[in-house]
């Protein structure tokens, strides 16, 4: 279930950092394939798109920003992550409109 507000740090420089973005959106109840990655985080990180998806799917549309990229220092130490605030109305959204619009194929 992804409806909770999700944060993931890491320290140091991260190659993976859509790996682990998606890592976290997988755990949501509906169901994806990994070739799915690329788009489904696209259209999570359009704030516009995803709340108009949602809205015609009859979920409610949050107005915010999904996908929140995190970047500090600390000493001389740089940290980074994301907080996500995706919700399982969202995944489902955007897989059913990827499917529909043969983005993606199952």
């Amino acid at each position: 279930m992804l409806s909770e507000i999700k944060t993931v740090f890491w320290y140091g420089e991260q190659d993976n950092t859509e790996d682990l973005l998606w890592n976290t959106l997988r755990q949501s109840p509906v169901p994806v394939l990994d070739t799915w990655k690329k788009p489904i985080i696209q259209i999570l990180r359009d704030i516009s798109a995803i709340d108009e998806l949602c809205a015609q799917n009859g979920a409610k549309a949050s107005g915010q920003e999904r996908i929140i990229p995190i970047d500090f220092v600390i000493g001389n130490t740089q940290w980074g992550g994301f907080s996500l605030h995706v919700s399982d109305d969202d995944m489902a959204s955007a897989v059913q409109f990827l499917l529909r619009s043969k983005r993606i194929a199952a």
